[in-house]
């Protein structure tokens, strides 16, 4: 393990993040509004990786120039990829199964991102075989909204109810559908995936981790920065290249 920092970007739908990373610390973070702002602002004296959903190779590099390493088709990955359409498979949920591997490389591990859809992702033997996308909570509000005539906008108000399983208004309802949902659907995948993989280790990221890490049956490690932690590891991994 390398003992120096490195300065790792993560570039998402709808955050760019940056991190200093040595090993399995995450020594500072900071989320930026602009992409410009952040150009100006890299480090000299680091190595930068960059990983984004919303550009290619060519677009980061005329954004960042030749001083960053580009995750992408081409990067040596410390785990193997056993996905049928590998050239479809978000960078994100790669960076976090690494960074997953990399906290606990001897085990069978399912990583759950709750952002702004759920992922699932399946990581066997030092493979990644799969996963689920399900629409996150958020996801799931917005299209009731959006697609019905009558139910209402309720994004703004979902902090404001608990776990109640009956809603006794249609906004209480429509985030206990959400709520409930989405912890019924954990807990079942979680459960099927357990009776085939025994020591199956469960780990939460993402957003909304923290809505549903305490209403989701059995032992779960929580890990807000598993990408930027996979993408340190990735960029060790790719340091003679």
């Amino acid at each position: 393990m390398s003992n120096k920092s490195n300065f790792v970007i993560d570039i998402g739908n709808s955050r760019i993040k940056s991190s200093q990373v040595q090993g399995n610390l995450i020594l500072e973070s900071k989320t930026w509004d602009r992409i410009e702002s952040l150009v100006t602002a890299l480090p000299k004296d680091q190595n930068t990786i960059v990983c984004s959903v919303k550009h290619n190779s060519e677009q980061i590099k005329n954004i960042f120039g030749d001083g960053v390493f580009i995750f992408n088709e081409h990067s040596k990955l410390p785990i193997r990829i056993n996905y049928d359409t590998p050239q479809t498979l978000g960078r994100d949920r790669i960076a976090s199964a690494v960074g997953a591997h990399f906290l606990f490389p001897s085990e069978d591990l399912l990583i759950i991102d709750a952002g702004s859809c759920i992922t699932y992702d399946l990581l066997i033997n030092n493979s990644f075989e799969g996963g689920i996308i399900s629409p996150g909570f958020k996801m799931r509000l917005k299209a009731m909204h959006e697609m019905t005539e009558q139910l209402p906008d309720v994004i703004a108000q979902s902090d404001q109810y608990e776990w109640g399983l009956i809603g006794k208004s249609t906004a209480s309802c429509m985030i206990s559908g959400a709520k409930n949902g989405i912890k019924n659907e954990i807990n079942g995948i979680v459960s099927r995936l357990k009776e085939k993989y025994v020591s199956l280790r469960v780990l939460m990221t993402g957003g909304d981790a923290i809505l549903f890490e305490s209403n989701v049956k059995g032992s779960i490690f929580v890990r807000s920065n598993l990408v930027p932690l996979g993408l340190n590891q990735i960029l060790i991994n790719n340091e003679d290249i």
